[in-house]
């Protein structure tokens, strides 16, 4: 594809069906995790076998012993991504937990702003209050202050899933600092290390089961044509598109997860709610924007 436009809007499309996925599964929250990486891994072995040439070209062992440990740190906080985001939609819905998981740009902002000096615009702090208030309204049905019940712990995970995820980025970022060969070579590095993490998550918790019927196929679908193309589609687009662009285009994953999640799961928003998504969505848009 020549349209950088098309490819990102596509990927964040893609990257949306991943929590109807989720919830059409059998398995475990964490098994879960586990397949979609071992699938993505099947797929990616075949596509760097098919560019070895390439990705030897550039490839240089020092470098890579030095990002070895920001690789693994982006798998272990991959892997921890989905053990709590996964809990975060069979709890509050696809749309609502994938909301949540795009809190991540304001944790990530402020990493930028502490370990590597980065520059916020002014607007990014009333940006973070508006999606706050959002967020407030968009939860306020799942929490009870009587008792901790299995809807509040789902708005948790989902603020979980945005904090793990920023270490995923921050993780790949230095990574990306040491390594200047293939990126394919770290995002393959993170997805083995991701599904190592989480397989001993499911031998911990006893969850771990052989996939079978349906959800080989479904599994098959998230960890190769999710996992991998759309975050492939992504980085690529991500590199030459306007970021005000880049930033609107994103926000289609909560969006689309929320129709799909209403049109396939029944999954019902009130007014409330839907006010609360909107203004969620514009406060982490302007927050996109206000990094330099």
């Amino acid at each position: 594809m020549s349209n950088p436009t098309a490819m990102m809007a596509i990927g964040a499309i893609l990257i949306a069906f991943s929590p109807i996925i989720t919830k059409a599964v059998t398995l475990q929250p964490t098994t879960i995790g586990f397949y979609r990486f071992f699938f993505a891994l099947i797929t990616m072995s075949i596509v760097s076998l098919c560019m070895r040439k390439q990705l030897s070209d550039k490839f240089s062992r020092v470098e890579f012993k030095r990002s070895l440990p920001y690789i693994m740190s982006a798998g272990l906080f991959f892997s921890l991504d989905l053990y709590v985001w996964n809990r975060s939609i069979l709890s509050v819905g696809s749309g609502v937990a994938t909301l949540l998981a795009n809190t991540q740009v304001f944790y990530l902002a402020l990493v930028g702003v502490i370990v590597f000096k980065e520059k916020l615009k002014p607007f990014f702090y009333p940006a973070m209050l508006i999606a706050v208030i959002g967020i407030v309204l968009t939860s306020l049905p799942f929490i009870d202050l009587d008792r901790v019940n299995e809807k509040s712990m789902g708005i948790v995970y989902g603020l979980l899933t945005g904090v793990s995820y920023s270490f995923v980025t921050f993780s790949l970022r230095k990574a990306n600092d040491h390594f200047k060969g293939h990126p394919i070579i770290i995002v393959y590095g993170m997805t083995f290390f991701a599904a190592i993490f989480s397989f001993l998550m499911t031998i911990a918790e006893g969850s771990f089961k052989l996939i079978s019927g349906a959800d080989i196929g479904y599994m098959f679908l998230y960890g190769s044509l999710i996992h991998f193309v759309g975050w492939l589609l992504i980085s690529k687009a991500i590199k030459v598109i306007p970021i005000a662009l880049a930033s609107l285009l994103l926000l289609l994953q909560p969006i689309c997860a929320t129709v799909l999640g209403h049109l396939i799961f029944d999954e019902y928003l009130s007014i409330t709610q839907l006010i609360g998504l909107t203004l969620s969505l514009l406060g982490i848009y302007l927050a996109m924007r206000a990094r330099e």
